[in-house]
């Protein structure tokens, strides 16, 4: 399990990067947004899409990644033979996608 560690790290810093940019694009959308003038429904609208869903999404699925990391952690497996870590993290990871895809639904009218 020691040799995963530093793949795992760079995974962790990957995506740290990746969701900085994601986020920094958003904050410059928005700000053309609001800089091109008067604001009508259809920029309303997406103003608030930019913001708080991108949070809730994120915010589920690193709560579901840490579920199956702890998940991982309790089941007894050897890890230098089995790729069950690899599989159990894949799965409640699309569960978090799964949940935040409900939770979206739900909030269409």
């Amino acid at each position: 399990m020691k040799q995963l560690l530093p793949f795992f790290a760079m995974i962790l810093i990957i995506g740290m990067i990746s969701m900085t940019i994601v986020q920094l694009l958003n904050h410059n959308l928005k700000k053309r947004i609001l800089d091109a003038g008067p604001l009508d429904e259809n920029a309303i609208k997406l103003m608030e899409q930019l913001s708080a869903v991108q949070v809730l999404k994120w915010a589920i699925v690193f709560f579901m990644g840490g579920v199956g990391l702890i998940t991982i952690e309790m089941l007894p497996f050897n890890a230098s033979e089995s790729l069950i870590p690899y599989g159990i993290e894949a799965v409640f990871l699309a569960i978090g996608f799964f949940i935040y895809y409900l939770i979206l639904n739900s909030k269409k009218p």
